[in-house]
C-alpha cells in the first residue's frame, strides 16, 4: 500500500504549517508542574472496590458476534476496539473485524458509516476512530489482513476520503482528542503527533526510547506502537506500551508512573477534566487511580465469563477502550470478547 497525502507535498509546507497551526495549541498553565497524582509505587496496594458500579450493555448482544444495524440489543458487531463518546452523547465505534465504523446515538440506535475510500483501496479492521469539531472522521487501521502495518485517513463531513498515510511497517496508534483546539493527538513508531481537520501526523514529540523502555537500537522502532495515550486539561501527555504507564508534562519531562505496581496490560486512558481521577482499562479490567491509589472497578468474572450486566464484579467485563460520560457519571467501553458497546455507572 503506498503511503499518500493528498494536500501535504513538502517539508517546506510541513514548516509554514505547523507554525501556522501553533496558534491553536492550548499553552501549558503556570500552574503545571511535573508531580501528578497517578505515581504509583510497590506501597499501594490494588483493591476490589467494584460493589456499586452497575455494568450496562447498550447495544450489541452478549457473545453474538455479526453485523446488524438497529436498536440496542438488535445490533451486532464483531470484535470492537476504539471508541470515542461526542458532546451530544453519541459514540463512535471502530467495529474492527467489520471493517466498518459504527455510530450509537443518545438512543441507543446503531447505525453504519458509509464511507467513500476512493483511490486508496478499503477500510481494513479499523482500531480507532474519532471526529473532530468540524464533524471530519479520524480513522485508524490495518494496511491489509495480516499485515503488520497500519493506515490513517480523515474522511470529510460528507465521509469522502481527504487524505490517507500508511504502509507496511508504519503503526499508528491511538487517536485523542486535544481538550482544547480542534485536532486528534496519535502516535506512531516513537514519535508522537497531531492531526487536524485539513493534514495529517504533523510530529510534535519523540518518547526517549533508550530512557523509557531501555532500547536504543532506533531500528526496533519498526513495529512499535503505543496501546493508550490520553492529553489531560493539565497539559500532560500520558501514554502507555503495554504495561507501563508514562507521562510527558509542559516542561519536557518524560517519565514512568507506575514504578513499582503491576497495572496489567494497558488499552486505553482517560482522565476527568480535573485531571485528579485517571481510568485504564488494562487486561480487560476498568481501573481507577486517586492520588496514586490504584483500585479495580470491573473486570472479567471468572465463575461466570458469560458477558452478563450486572453490578461491580457480579457482571463479566472485559474492557478495551474507554470514554468518560460528559458529566463523568459512566465510563462507555468496548469488550471485545463480547461484541458489545457497554456502560458503567460511577454515579
Amino acid at each position: 500500500m503506498k503511503s499518500k497525502f493528498i494536500w501535504l507535498t513538502s517539508l517546506i509546507l510541513i514548516t509554514i504549517f505547523t507554525n501556522c497551526k501553533k496558534s491553536e495549541q492550548a499553552q501549558p498553565s503556570s500552574s503545571s508542574t511535573d508531580q501528578d497524582p497517578f505515581m504509583v509505587s510497590n506501597s499501594v496496594s490494588v483493591a476490589d472496590i467494584g460493589t456499586t458500579n452497575k455494568v450496562i450493555t447498550i447495544a450489541g448482544k452478549a457473545n453474538t458476534s455479526g453485523s446488524a444495524d438497529g436498536a440496542g440489543s438488535i445490533a451486532r458487531f464483531n470484535h470492537p476496539m476504539g471508541i470515542q463518546l461526542l458532546k451530544d452523547g453519541s459514540l463512535y465505534v471502530a467495529d474492527e473485524y467489520n471493517d466498518v465504523i459504527r455510530k450509537i446515538t443518545p438512543e441507543y440506535q446503531v447505525s453504519t458509516e458509509n464511507l467513500n475510500t476512493g483511490s486508496y483501496g478499503s477500510l481494513l479492521r479499523p482500531l480507532y476512530v474519532g471526529e473532530d469539531d468540524k464533524k471530519n472522521l479520524h480513522v485508524i487501521g490495518l494496511v491489509e489482513i495480516g499485515g503488520g502495518g497500519t493506515q490513517q485517513w480523515l474522511f470529510d463531513p460528507g465521509r469522502n476520503v481527504l487524505a490517507s498515510d500508511g504502509g507496511f511497517y508504519i503503526t499508528h496508534a491511538c487517536l485523542a482528542k486535544d481538550p482544547y483546539a480542534d485536532f486528534f493527538w496519535s502516535s506512531s513508531g516513537y514519535g508522537i503527533f497531531v492531526s487536524y481537520a485539513d493534514v495529517l501526523n504533523i510530529p510534535q514529540h519523540s518518547i526517549n526510547e533508550s530512557t523509557l523502555f531501555g532500547d536504543p537500537n532506533e531500528e526496533n522502532e519498526r513495529g512499535f506502537r503505543l496501546t493508550g495515550l490520553f492529553t489531560g486539561r493539565n497539559n500532560v501527555i500520558y501514554f502507555a506500551h503495554n504495561t507501563g504507564l508514562y507521562k510527558h508534562t509542559p516542561s519536557g519531562v518524560d517519565a514512568l508512573i507506575n514504578t513499582g505496581t503491576p497495572l496489567g496490560n494497558i488499552t486505553s486512558i482517560v482522565l476527568n477534566a480535573d485531571c485528579k481521577t485517571m481510568y485504564l482499562a488494562a487486561d480487560g479490567y476498568i481501573k481507577r487511580i486517586v492520588n496514586g491509589t490504584v483500585s479495580k472497578l470491573a473486570g472479567p468474572n471468572t465463575a461466570h465469563p458469560d458477558g452478563r450486566d450486572g453490578v461491580g464484579f457480579d457482571a463479566d467485563v472485559n474492557a478495551n477502550s474507554l470514554a468518560l460520560g460528559d458529566h463523568e457519571n459512566a465510563l462507555y467501553f468496548s469488550d471485545t470478547k463480547t461484541h458489545t458497546i457497554k456502560k458503567l455507572q460511577l454515579k
